[in-house]
């Protein structure tokens, strides 16, 4: 025997699928946000302290990469993470 099916905003779903749990869906965005701010953080940090030692010295390619990393990262967290929360 099959459940009968929900009409919700036109389009067609089951009745498990129509009802959300408001605790599950308030500690995913708790935990997307703690994610967020941790890799905007860090990445920021890390950012920050390669522009410091770019004062001091010229930097070697080690630094170089771990900066268009961090870039990256930040790029990721920011286009991926961002709009999911």
């Amino acid at each position: 025997m099959t459940t009968p099916e929900v009409d919700v905003g036109g389009r067609t779903l089951w009745p498990a699928l129509a009802r959300r749990d408001e605790a599950l869906v308030t500690a995913e965005i708790g935990v997307q946000m703690v994610i967020f701010l941790l890799a905007v953080g860090g990445n920021a940090l890390v950012l920050g302290m390669l522009v410091v030692l770019s004062r001091r010295k010229d930097l070697g390619r080690m630094y170089t990469m771990i900066g268009h990393l961090s870039c990256a990262d930040l790029l990721v967290a920011i286009f991926n993470l961002l709009p999911q929360v």
